[in-house]
């Protein structure tokens, strides 16, 4: 329980950092935003089925602590995710010359 709640903690301020990177951007880098978000988003829960050993084929052979161990995995690679939202927001739409 107390995993889920940290990560759904973490998961709302990505929700956050996401809708400000969105306004800064133009219609382009909205667009490459969503297609990063999905793909971010479908890399972090594969990621973490790796790094946990977590058997997709059959869920209820993981055993009861693997939730725990995969919603740990999930706040780690979300609040990294955070990090990289917040650079971008400070140097939006690929401005090179910019440093975060």
């Amino acid at each position: 329980v107390c995993t889920a709640q940290e990560f759904d903690r973490a998961d709302a301020e990505l929700n956050r950092r996401y809708t400000t990177l969105r306004s800064k951007l133009d219609e382009n880098g909205r667009r490459n935003l969503v297609a990063a978000e999905r793909a971010w988003i479908a890399f972090r829960d594969s990621e973490c089925n790796l790094r946990t050993g977590f058997n997709t084929l059959t869920p209820d052979d993981n055993g009861s602590i693997a939730p725990m161990l995969l919603g740990a995995c999930k706040i780690t690679l979300t609040r990294q995710r955070i990090q990289d939202l917040t650079a971008q927001i400070k140097c939006p739409g690929g401005d090179l010359s910019c440093s975060p």
